[in-house]
């Protein structure tokens, strides 16, 4: 097995940035482009760069908020999470643009965040999105699926009592939704509809939670 060094914090990191060390984002994220020409890496401290796969060398630094995704077919787009918002960054002009803003869905509630909170990624083709919504106080508040290519959002669970939800992601084939609780199930009990706890996967509807 040949293992091969990619990042090196001394020579990648641009001279304004005082992260320690660079990483792929999260072990579930893939670091990737659709052609493989492409990687991401994270500075520790939240920056972004993109090298070329082929020669391990830095290619650009790209000023986004977070959740970088590549596109499952574009080698030259990916998608990123700005607040309530849903972004796509082109490689080739440089350029963000707005994908859908979610606090139109929700006009009666002001919102921090709706993302996946770090951990997760859409549908193996691009098209489902798996997040929740979160309140000013970082609270989750709703879970909801977006079809990015009807741009709609297609189901949502609005949450009886705000609470905090680690990480949400749709399964690879966009059938089921997954939500890590944070209060964890006690030993012999599982979280059902009513009372989730723990893992729970929902139906792409975001009923039957189990």
């Amino acid at each position: 097995t040949c293992l091969v060094r990619v990042t090196d914090r001394k020579t990648d990191l641009d001279q304004d940035d005082t992260s320690p060390g660079l990483k792929n984002e999260y072990s579930r994220v893939q670091s990737f482009n659709a052609d493989g020409s492409r990687l991401m890496a994270r500075g520790i401290d939240g920056t972004w760069y993109v090298y070329d796969a082929r020669t391990l060398k830095p290619i650009t630094q790209v000023f986004i908020a977070g959740e970088p995704r590549w596109d499952a077919a574009d080698p030259n787009r990916f998608y990123y999470t700005e607040e309530t918002r849903l972004m796509v960054y082109d490689l080739q002009s440089g350029e963000s643009s707005l994908v859908h803003d979610f606090a139109a869905d929700f006009p009666d509630q002001s919102l921090a965040a709706v993302w996946t909170r770090y951990e997760g990624s859409p549908s193996r083709d691009g098209r489902t999105w798996g997040l929740m919504a979160e309140n000013q106080d970082w609270l989750t508040v709703a879970l909801l699926v977006y079809d990015q290519q009807a741009d709609q959002v297609i189901a949502k669970r609005d949450l009886p009592t705000p609470m905090e939800i680690d990480s949400v992601t749709i399964s690879p084939l966009g059938d089921y939704f997954l939500a890590y609780y944070d209060n964890y199930c006690e030993s012999g009990q599982l979280g059902d509809d009513a009372n989730p706890c723990g893992l729970m996967v929902y139906d792409r509807d975001l009923t039957n939670g189990r």
